[in-house]
């Protein structure tokens, strides 16, 4: 499930019509373009249905982030965000889970934080 916003002020829900990722060579950087529409209300002239919007960019893969509440069930720890994940990539490449304020991230095996002894 791909989950999008646009912010002006306040989170606005996207509808996406296209995603594209293409890996730029062998680091974690990827080109990205996506194009969708979203609603805006409450800004008076500025207030349309079905704003259409397209973006080209390129970003570097900085993890994945499982927040627990979005959940059901809400995995509680480590190793269940981590099952949580398994059918859905293969978290190999990642990092182990760290808590951060509300939510997990799992961040590039690379980029990862090495285990406390």
């Amino acid at each position: 499930m791909i989950e999008c916003s646009v912010y002006f002020a306040a989170h606005h829900p996207v509808q996406i019509a296209s995603l594209c990722l293409k890996r730029m060579g062998p680091a974690a950087r990827f080109a990205v373009d996506i194009t969708g529409s979203f609603d805006l209300q409450g800004f008076g002239d500025l207030d349309a249905k079905d704003i259409l919007f397209a973006v080209r960019g390129e970003i570097d893969f900085e993890g994945i982030v499982v927040v627990p509440e979005h959940l059901t069930p809400s995995p509680l720890a480590p190793r269940e965000v981590i099952q949580a994940l398994e059918p859905h990539l293969d978290s190999a490449q990642l990092g182990p889970p760290e808590w951060d304020r509300f939510r997990y991230v799992l961040k590039p095996a690379a980029q990862a934080a090495p285990p406390l002894d």
